[in-house]
């Protein structure tokens, strides 16, 4: 399960929870629908409290990165975007 909840000028998505599967196309959806409001590096993505990421949520988070998107977290997960930055192999 993912939560996902919008600031309140959908500038920033903050997630709870696990990122895989179906779910991944739910981030999709709601960050494509934040990027109609603003730009793509107007939009961060805050990933403190994600639990799990499987292999097409850190496909999508580096879309979203290479988009211009931000990607913030504390803790475990500052690790992740540290990998996203420096490149996912395909």
């Amino acid at each position: 399960m993912l939560r996902i909840t919008a600031d309140a000028d959908a500038r920033q998505l903050i997630l709870a929870g696990s990122l895989s599967g179906i779910w991944v196309d739910t981030l999709e959806d709601s960050w494509r629908t934040a990027t109609t409001r603003h730009a793509p590096r107007q939009v961060s993505i805050d990933l403190t409290d994600v639990t799990f990421v499987d292999t097409r949520g850190k496909h999508l988070l580096q879309k979203i990165h290479r988009a211009g998107g931000g990607l913030c977290a504390a803790g475990m997960n500052a690790a992740l975007i540290q990998e996203i930055h420096d490149g996912i192999p395909s």
